[in-house]
């Protein structure tokens, strides 16, 4: 799952934050600002939530956006612990965070095979199976 911030306001922060993004938006290069895998469990949920949040706040994310960064980071990453791996051995939950000019791409994956059409609930899977 991804969550996309364009034109975020990234003027503040620390003299090395400024100089990190200056670079990177000067070559054009993407600037990976967190990145964290962990065992898929509820536990890793927090962790990530609590680590992500305070990747932006150095990045100097406004904190109405780091709020909302951190509602889809828990939501994705319930996701990967309640459905990524059900019947099957416990696997990965992995979270990134990139700045890529003004704008931030935070991404929150497993390894699994996705969304399956189930024949008991004609809901958005249908269109994915």
């Amino acid at each position: 799952m991804l969550y996309v911030l364009t034109n975020a306001e990234l003027t503040g922060g620390s003299a090395r934050a400024k100089e990190n993004r200056a670079v990177a938006r000067a070559a054009g290069f993407w600037l990976l600002v967190y990145e964290r895998v962990l065992p898929a469990r509820p536990v890793s949920v927090g962790h990530i939530r609590a680590e992500l949040g305070m990747a932006l706040e150095r990045e100097c994310v406004a904190a109405d956006h780091r709020a909302n960064i951190a509602l889809f980071v828990s939501e994705a990453s319930s996701n990967v612990v309640v459905q990524a791996y059900v019947g099957t051995r416990l696997g990965p939950l992995q979270a990134a965070a990139t700045l890529a000019d003004r704008d931030l791409i935070v991404s929150v994956c497993d390894c699994r095979r996705g969304m399956v059409a189930r024949p008991d609930s004609p809901g958005a899977a249908w269109a994915c199976g």
